[in-house]
């Protein structure tokens, strides 16, 4: 029938006509919290809309009594109820008379939030224990990647990140390793140079020599000199003194000096050109590094007041002035602050280590 197609997809909405004041003595003046009312309570899928509960509410004439009739469900002088969507309420007294009630006074009893409110926190905690979980075996897989890069023992164990203040006084008097391996080139290439140009010049060798011989003659009847003999009268001695001048090689050589020189004069300005890049990626690094200290200090702030304000959220949560999604908001953001300030901290580490590079200081004590 109609009625049961429209109370299976029309969406609600409440009024209240005969309005009554009810005054929640024992929030703050400021109280104000958002609540979830379900569009239908029939489909899941229907969306909610918000209301937002205060101090002060109205609520039906016929939704209290003095002296109640036999099964009143409603409020009543010292009963409870629970508000829709909202907490359980107890009544603490009223104003006018019996017959002509002009204000109801309850109290809101903490902790008694509504159902979905408390689905959604679950909800909520669920997702984060799995994001949680997360980046727990991410983290541990960025411990294993980092020791096997650093040549350390594979291991899921933390590592202690540590600040030092960067100075660069003291640098060992150690050249950036760029600057030192262009040179080291350079200084190869002269070298290269002057071995080219030495082919020109005449070659003078000397050697020198002690030999001696034995021989024994054929015959019966023919007798041959001693041993000893023979080594002390057949020894000789020589000492000789040779002189080469490159004479057809001129065009080979000629053509190793040409290649020399343009290697030297190549590596001068491979030298050149490594000291201008190392100089202004060295500025760039400073500049990183002043920036990492500025974001660092706004972090710091935030964080600041991100703990001041999740401790008057959660003063408010304990008077009852806060709900817990706005407890968890809160803490949120607060982790979201933490996060950050962890993570500009740990850029400024970098940023350290970059410039120190930069400078020629070792990163690694042997």
């Amino acid at each position: 029938c109609i009625r049961e197609e429209l109370n299976a997809g029309a969406p609600r909405a409440m009024a209240v006509l005969e309005p009554l004041e009810l005054v929640l003595d024992n929030v703050p003046d400021d109280f104000c919290e958002s609540l979830a009312f379900e569009m239908n309570p029939f489909d899941p899928n229907g969306g909610t809309r918000g209301i937002v509960m205060t101090k002060k509410l109205y609520i039906e004439k016929s939704d209290f009594a003095v002296v109640p009739p036999p099964k009143y469900k409603r409020l009543t002088p010292t009963g409870t109820v629970r508000l829709k969507s909202g907490y359980i309420i107890k009544c603490t007294g009223y104003e006018g008379t019996p017959e002509n009630v002009t204000r109801v006074h309850a109290e809101l009893i903490e902790g008694t939030k509504s159902g979905a409110d408390v689905a959604e926190m679950r909800a909520l905690l669920a997702n984060d224990a799995y994001e949680l979980a997360n980046q727990r075996s991410l983290l541990a897989k960025a411990y294993l990647k980092l020791r096997a890069t650093m040549g350390m023992e594979p291991a899921s164990d933390p590592l202690a990140l540590t600040e030092e203040d960067y100075s660069n006084a003291d640098c060992g008097g150690n050249k950036n390793p760029r600057i030192a391996d262009a040179e080291l080139e350079l200084k190869q290439n002269n070298y290269y140079l002057r071995a080219a140009r030495g082919a020109f010049s005449p070659r003078i060798s000397l050697s020198g020599s002690i030999s001696t011989s034995f021989y024994r003659m054929l015959g019966e009847d023919i007798v041959s000199p001693g041993f000893r003999e023979q080594w002390k009268n057949n020894m000789g001695q020589y000492i000789g003194v040779s002189v080469s001048i490159p004479l057809f090689t001129g065009l080979s050589t000629v053509s190793k000096v040409k290649r020399a020189k343009l290697e030297l004069l190549a590596s001068r300005v491979r030298l050149s050109q490594t000291r201008y890049e190392v100089e202004r990626e060295t500025a760039e690094a400073a500049l990183d590094l002043r920036n990492a200290n500025d974001e660092l200090t706004a972090a710091t702030k935030r964080l600041e007041a991100e703990e001041i304000a999740y401790r008057a959220v959660r003063r408010k949560f304990e008077l009852g002035s806060a709900s817990a999604i706005d407890l968890y908001t809160s803490g949120a953001k607060l982790a979201s602050a933490r996060a950050a300030y962890e993570g500009k901290r740990i850029q400024r580490i970098i940023s350290n280590i970059t410039l120190d590079y930069y400078h020629g200081k070792k990163l690694i004590n042997e």
